[in-house]
């Protein structure tokens, strides 16, 4: 059985940022929902640069910062790939989830919507090896290292300890210590 732990940051708290939410109407625009998407985007990609930076692979990508390789259909990819301050340490590429490289080419690996079968061949392809795996879509978190949950103005994440220890990939007890381990069954 994985052990789980799981840590949820208010984007508001976390990042200095209004916590403000979009109108639950219905056919309503509010015209706040595009800035609240936006910061919750840039929210997002600090999240994940931010547990990148905590990261510490065997072999080190220097002299370049990691590539972070995003994948799937995302509403935060476009936040993730933009290249801007908020990313500023790693280089973001999107890439095909049905590439065979991806194990050897990428550092990190950010997984958006895909169908299950392809999600699961995808991620079956860089078990044991040094990658670091973040996914939207996850709730029990047993196949990613780390898992987000982005709901009501804030960012949550799940940790699969398992996953991380096989990987061979070394994270900084911080990211551990923001976590609060699930209780176990």
């Amino acid at each position: 059985m994985s052990r789980v732990a799981c840590c949820g940051l208010s984007l508001g708290l976390f990042f200095g940022w209004p916590a403000t939410r979009a109108a639950d109407a219905p056919g309503q625009e509010d015209p706040t929902s595009s800035s609240v998407a936006s910061a919750e985007a840039r929210a997002v990609a600090q999240v994940v640069t931010g547990i990148l930076g905590y990261a510490r692979w065997p072999t080190p990508p220097q002299p370049q910062p990691p590539l972070l390789c995003v994948t799937g259909s995302s509403p935060y990819s476009a936040a993730l790939l933009a290249g801007d301050e908020s990313v500023a340490t790693v280089r973001a590429r999107r890439v095909a989830p049905e590439d065979a490289r991806l194990a050897q080419m990428c550092e990190a690996l950010y997984v958006g919507d895909l169908p299950p079968a392809l999600a699961a061949h995808l991620l079956q392809g860089v078990i044991g090896r040094p990658v670091v795996t973040i996914l939207e879509h996850d709730l029990d978190c047993g196949r990613g290292m780390f898992c987000l949950d982005i709901q009501n103005g804030q960012v949550g994440f799940q940790i699969n300890l398992d996953i991380i220890a096989r990987s061979g990939v070394r994270i900084h007890p911080s990211v551990l210590q923001l976590a609060r381990r699930k209780p176990q069954s």
